[in-house]
């Protein structure tokens, strides 16, 4: 019986609950499989369509939902409570199903690699050209994998707590006794960063003849988006002095701008802007394969007057309403029928659908815009603050001077007041993009929503109908477990070696 290779990842592991799978699955006999560049492309390809799911809906927004921002309804039909409330355990199909996800396309670089290392001795030309960049791209896709893994089924960044199962040989005859523990921090993020190197390497060579992607909006990734992915990283472990000079290195390259107050909107509604280092290529055909952000949070497409899971005053009170861009771009006021009371609130709306991507009813569907100029700032601004550098309260003014009008630079923030602007503007910029969580773990902060909200007269206070259980919900820094993720309960029943290292709390 041949051994057949998933392309994508068997259907059985999927997460259609939440709108969380990746492309559907097709089958290749493996001896078959990767014979020629262009096979190496369209496993190529098929990554990309991978990064992009993992970039898009339910994906990103379920920590968001999780955090302080967000608070659900009554009469919601307890859509996105597993999150809201934090009801994970192990045995949650919806922590199940993204560990699945990424393991499975690991599996598939994994299975690649060896193939497409073999031919470059083989080939010539454009083809060697091509197939550099494809392997660069496989090494930038496998780390960005276990990137994602660690950052949700891994704790605080410590060198010798708990990281992941590095896995980098595809063997799917291996006997469960053999299958990897986990390692500690330290040598899963030595391993991504490991990984990341050699994708610059190859990719760099790639751009000393196509320098296509070294351009805002590029549709693949680049040398920038790579030292983009490490210097998220090395905010995440707290090096700092490589946060800043990884940060430095893409703002002074002069490729990218923030976008400015008046095409600040249209970046959110189009997908377009100076400031995205990459735009993951979709049209309307494959939106299909991706996710809603905007239907995560909200139920408009069915019931136009109601929504699922509102931004809370946490929230909402951080923008000056009148002159930052970003309120009126991410939130929408409007009138809500909730349990048959009329309340007046604010639905989240950063995300309210790529014209281009409807195909029929409008899903409300925008294009993964995975790294941001505006991001990288940040991490200069907290890198530099944690470092004691001046570069912290320039970076700071320079996105505030992008974003609210009339704005009057800082000149004395300094001490604790710097460090908490620092981390409200961090906020404000990256709401719903999955950041949240991952940011008040490595604070040390708790997680508590506020119950309160502004009357709106002539409407009941839309605190009145809150969902009372996740109002209920908080988060102790250091005690409570839902800061991370447990490691899906499949995974300790076929891995030996997994055994006691469970993530504590569950």
């Amino acid at each position: 019986m041949k051994k057949i290779l998933f392309s994508v990842l068997a259907a059985g592991m999927m997460l259609t609950s939440c709108n969380m799978d990746l492309d559907e699955p097709g089958t290749t006999p493996d001896t078959e499989a990767i014979q020629t560049v262009q096979d190496v492309r369209k496993f190529r390809d098929n990554l990309y369509s991978n990064f992009r799911a993992l970039n898009a809906g339910a994906y990103v927004t379920c920590t968001e939902m999780q955090s302080d921002f967000f608070v659900g309804l009554l009469g919601n039909g307890g859509r996105g409570s597993t999150w809201t409330q934090s009801d994970l355990t192990s045995a949650t199909s919806d922590i199940a199903g993204p560990y699945a996800s990424c393991y499975g396309v690991i599996a598939n670089i994994n299975f690649m690699l060896p193939y497409a290392e073999a031919l470059e001795g083989q080939v010539s030309g454009d083809d060697a050209i091509q197939l550099n960049r494809y392997i660069g791209e496989a090494h930038f896709m496998r780390a960005f994998m276990y990137y994602w893994l660690l950052d949700h089924y891994c704790g605080r960044y410590e060198p010798s707590a708990l990281g992941l199962q590095i896995t980098t040989k595809y063997d799917p005859s291996i006997p469960n006794s053999e299958y990897p523990g986990r390692s500690n921090m330290k040598t899963s993020v030595d391993f991504i960063n490991g990984e990341l190197v050699e994708a610059m390497r190859r990719i760099k060579a790639f751009e000393q003849v196509d320098v296509s992607c070294l351009a805002a909006n590029a549709p693949y990734i680049s040398s920038f988006v790579i030292e983009a992915l490490q210097a998220r990283i090395a905010l995440l472990t707290r090096d700092y002095e490589t946060a800043i000079n990884k940060a430095n290195s893409i703002i002074t390259s002069g490729v990218y701008e923030l976008a400015n107050i008046t095409d600040y909107p249209s970046m959110w509604a189009n997908d377009q802007g100076s400031e995205l280092l990459m735009t993951c290529a979709a049209d309307a055909q494959e939106a299909a394969y991706f996710g809603s952000f905007f239907g995560e949070f909200n139920y408009i497409p069915d019931y136009p007057n109601r929504a699922d899971c509102v931004p809370t005053w946490n929230l909402l009170s951080l923008y000056d309403d009148v002159n930052d861009v970003r309120f009126n771009t991410f939130f929408l006021g409007m009138p809500m029928t909730i349990d048959s009371r009329s309340a007046f609130g604010f639905i989240f709306n950063k995300f309210p659908g790529n014209p281009i991507l409807i195909s029929g009813d409008n899903e409300y569907k925008n294009i993964p815009k995975p790294f941001r100029l505006s991001e990288i700032y940040l991490i200069l601004a907290e890198a530099s603050y944690e470092m004691g550098r001046r570069d912290a309260v320039a970076a700071l003014n320079t996105l505030r001077e992008n974003r609210i009008l009339n704005y009057v630079p800082e000149t004395g923030l300094a001490g604790l007041a710097l460090r908490d602007a620092i981390r409200e503007e961090r906020a404000k910029e990256l709401v719903g993009e999955g950041f949240r969580m991952s940011d008040l773990r490595r604070w040390q902060m708790d997680m508590r929503r506020d119950a309160s909200y502004p009357t709106i007269p002539g409407y009941e206070n839309l605190a009145t109908v809150f969902n009372n259980a996740d109002v209920a919900t908080v988060l102790v820094a250091n005690q409570s477990p839902y800061y991370v993720w447990p490691i899906p309960r499949n995974e300790f029943e076929v891995c030996p070696a997994m055994k006691g290292q469970q993530n504590p709390g569950y």
